[in-house]
């Protein structure tokens, strides 16, 4: 090639030169003289290293030494130092020409420049990565030949996440995840689905055992088939809430015991108050009944007060000795024992002689042209509780009076170890309705408001009933009378 066809190259952009065989410059364009800071005329015809020493030794000058003796093409990116001070980068391209070497020079300083900046910038983000307090991991989901995820291979993993692993990154990476902690779990692999296809931020916890962690997942998907996640050691954390929950269940027992300590706490003292609300009751209402004998004894004393009526006048003295003593009994029963909780102590009586004294008794609440029949069947001398018997017959025959202007009848039966008593009325009844509610403390039905009483009665002769291990129950028809029964275990002598 003559000179003149080196004019081709002057207005290029890239360096030119060409080199002779004893390493002279046969060409050098414009653009290299401009790039290295000289003149043109300065280096054609003058060997390399008389117009650049300082090249010997460089790895440019050895490339083009390579390229001149090995006839081969030699490509470098090298950094040199003008003689202002500044540096460049240039990407040279040396080959074999007929006459030396065809030498092409880029200038890519700022390129370089930019790749130097990036690389801080990817070194920067790269230890922020590294110095994560959470672990780290960008997986690529791997799928079947239907298309379905079934697991995940690590591309990029931080120091922490790789300890959570207790592996190295460079075994770790490029491999998939279930080496390492066993086989996916189908909510694990709905969940990547949802990131994936649905774009979806997820956040889950799962225990791993073969790192024997708990670790809290918060993942998202940076690119298409690719799931990127933090991963939070909750290991202590669960270890920590086993802990509390195990200590608020120990409390939750302790709170519990300590309630029913309470509870038995307060239930016995209801039951206490309801006792001495019962003995009170009790008292009160089972002390009417002699004292009302004893006051209609006295108004007719009063109606008799004359000489021929003396015998007549005994009779009724008599009757207000006995209703003294039996209010004087009932007062020392009272006071001495607890009749709902202690059975009295007991002898055989006579109970036809003990029913038909208690007729005796209650003639003065009888009302004009009204009696009290007593039918018995059965042995008549029994072992049981007769205090009790007897007033639970006052309580009924008393009520059965009051409620009914015909004759009442008593009805008793000694059957098979049991004694039977039906206390019969012909009065007003009691609803239908109301029945269930007959023994209930303070229960009046609403047909007896304008009669007087406390409601009381037949609570109380339950409570006796129930005392002696007995049962008791009520049939009646309103306006055609009432039938009391009950029935009561006895010894027979």
């Amino acid at each position: 090639m003559d000179k003149k066809d080196y004019s081709l190259f002057d207005n290029l952009i890239e360096g030119i030169q060409v080199i002779s065989k004893d390493y002279k410059y046969l060409y050098v364009n414009d653009a290299l003289a401009s790039f290295i800071g000289v003149k043109k005329k300065s280096m054609i015809g003058n060997r390399i290293l008389e117009r650049f020493p300082q090249l010997e030794g460089h790895s440019l000058y050895h490339g083009i030494q390579q390229c001149m003796t090995e006839r081969i093409v030699v490509e470098l990116i090298i950094a040199f130092r003008l003689r202002d001070g500044s540096e460049v980068w240039a990407a040279i391209k040396a080959q074999p020409y007929d006459t030396g070497i065809f030498i092409m020079s880029s200038d890519i300083t700022q390129q370089k420049e930019a790749e130097l900046i990036i690389q801080e910038k990817e070194n920067y983000y790269r230890d922020l990565f590294e110095q994560l307090q959470e672990g780290f991991i960008v997986q690529k989901v791997i799928k079947d030949e239907a298309g379905n995820i079934v697991d995940f291979r690590i591309e990029e993993i931080n120091k922490l996440a790789a300890q959570a692993f207790g592996q190295a990154k460079k075994r770790l990476i490029g491999s998939p995840i279930s080496k390492f902690l066993g086989p996916i779990k189908e909510q694990v692999l709905e969940l990547a689905k949802r990131v994936i296809t649905e774009k979806e931020s997820v956040k889950f916890v799962s225990f791993y055992p073969m790192v024997n962690r708990w670790v809290q997942v918060s993942s998202y998907s940076p690119k298409p088939d690719h799931i990127a996640a933090f991963l939070t050691d909750v290991t202590q954390l669960k270890e920590y809430e086993g802990q509390l929950a195990k200590l608020n269940q120990e409390l939750e027992l302790m709170v519990n015991n300590r309630t029913i300590e309470l509870v038995d706490a307060l239930d016995r003292e209801r039951k206490i108050n309801d006792l001495k609300s019962n003995v009170i009751s009790m008292t009160s209402h089972e002390l009417k009944t002699p004292l009302a004998a004893i006051k209609l004894c006295v108004s007719v004393l009063e109606k008799l007060n004359v000489a021929p009526n003396f015998a007549e006048r005994g009779e009724y003295y008599g009757y207000i000795k006995e209703e003294a003593v039996n209010l004087l009994d009932m007062l020392d029963s009272f006071s001495k024992s607890d009749l709902l909780q202690k059975e009295s102590p007991h002898e055989a009586f006579d109970l036809p002689e003990m029913i038909l004294k208690l007729t005796k008794d209650l003639k003065g609440l009888c009302q004009d042209g009204q009696t009290i029949v007593y039918e018995s069947k059965g042995k008549q001398l029994l072992s049981i509780d007769e205090t009790i018997l007897r007033r639970i017959l006052l309580n009924l025959v008393s009520n059965a009076l009051k409620y009914s202007k015909e004759d009442v009848t008593i009805k008793t039966k000694v059957k098979k170890g049991s004694l039977i008593i039906k206390v019969i009325d012909q009065g007003i009844g009691i609803p239908k309705k109301e029945q269930g509610k007959l023994f209930t403390k303070f229960f009046r039905a609403t047909n007896a408001v304008n009669i007087q009483g406390t409601g009381l009665g037949l609570h109380i002769v339950k409570s006796y009933v129930a005392l002696m291990k007995g049962t008791i129950k009520c049939k009646s028809k309103i306006n055609k009378g009432t039938i009391i029964s009950m029935k009561v275990p006895i010894e027979m002598e």
